[in-house]
Parts: structure tokens; sequence; C-alpha cells
């Protein structure tokens, strides 16, 4: 499968689905865009994790500050290396800094890392990196929809993205009840994603805007 293209993705989904025609309208030009830089946006995904978007951005705010380092340019793993422990300072936990420290070793032992992870499949580099301290499942598929920006993810792990899919297509939950498992609910949003396949980046993009205006970039 090629790369993302935003236009035809969004005029196809529009197409076949009136709920997506909707929220392209409401959305106007805003899209989806790349962090472009792979370590800064996995250690950005390991910062943010189990605190608010307001909360991560403060804390990755002093951690740019700690290294006196531009916000706008990408992080390097040398740099994080060079704080050690003093990334606690920042408002990291102490497991965080572990994550953080483990990624920049990973890099740094591997310089070739970034073009790999361009030619992997979307497979391939959940597998690769789920195997570091600190990145599951959900973070990968961020990694692939905001870094690689590739075209059909749909992350079932998302809560905004089940919420949006129950609250938007009652009819992909026939039997929803309050007992209903998070397994079923997954299976079922799953299942359903398939409408907008190979473009669930893209509907995915705009189930979040369905909840959020604001993009969240992770």
């Amino acid at each position: 499968m090629g790369p993302l293209d935003w236009s035809t993705a969004c005029r196809i989904l529009a197409a076949r689905d009136t709920v997506m025609r909707q929220i392209l309208e409401n959305v106007g030009d805003s899209q989806l865009r790349s962090r472009g830089e792979p370590f800064t946006c996995l250690a950005r995904s390991i910062v943010g994790q189990q605190i608010s978007v307001k909360a991560a951005d403060t804390v990755w705010t002093r951690l740019c500050g700690l290294m006196a380092h531009p916000m706008s340019e990408a992080l390097s793993p040398r740099q994080v290396l060079q704080q050690g422990t003093r990334l606690r300072e920042a408002g990291l936990s102490a497991k965080k800094v572990d994550y953080l420290m483990s990624l920049s070793h990973w890099f740094a032992q591997n310089p070739q890392i970034d073009e790999q992870l361009q030619v992997m499949t979307d497979a391939q580099v959940i597998a690769l990196l789920t195997q570091r301290p600190g990145i599951g499942p959900w973070t990968a598929q961020m990694f692939l929809i905001f870094t690689l920006m590739r075209p059909d993810v749909f992350p079932v792990d998302d809560l905004g993205v089940l919420k949006a899919v129950e609250w938007l297509y009652p009819e992909a939950l026939l039997e929803i009840d309050t007992d209903v498992s998070m397994g079923r609910r997954k299976k079922r949003a799953l299942a359903f994603s398939e409408r907008w396949a190979p473009h669930r980046t893209v509907a995915t993009w705009l189930l979040w805007r369905s909840l959020d205006p604001v993009p969240v970039e992770y």
C-alpha cells in the first residue's frame, strides 16, 4: 500500500459515509500532520502515558527546558542520555525515566532504525516497538499514524475511537448493553471499521475530531 493520500481518502470516505462527510465539513481545512521524527515521537508518547494532554505538554516543556532544547526541533537520544536521572526534575516518574533511557540507548546503538521503520509493514513496526519497555500496542499504533502516517491504521485500543464509533454509529453495536465486555466492544468496532478500509487512518482522525475539534499530536 502506498503512502497516505489525504485528499483521496477524504473524497472516498465522504462519498461512502454520510457521518464522515459531516465531520469533514465541520473540520474544514484541518488535517492530520506527521510529527516526522521517530525518536521524538516515541519519547513524547512515553511522556504522555496515563496523564492528560495538558499535563503531558507541561512535562514535555519542562523536559525540553531542562536540556535547553528548542521545542520545535527533534530531540536526540544523546541529549536524553546526558541527563540521566535529572529527567525526574521535569516531572517524570522513575518508571518513565527508565523507559526514556532504554529508548535512547536503543536508538543510539541502532542508528539505522529510522530507515528500517520506514520500510517495515505495520505489523512488523508494532512487533518491533512493543519489544521496548514502556511501548505497548496503542503507542505503536499512534506511531504508525502520527509519525509514519500509514494509511490504514485503526487503533482499536483507543477509548476515544471506541466512544466515537458507538456514539456516531449505534448500528455498529446492535446488542450493546451495560454488561458488554471491552473485548466484545473492540471486536465489533474493528469489524465495523472495515467499511473505511483502506483509509482507516483518516477515518480514525475524523472520529477523534467528532469528540474534540482540536487536533492532538502524540
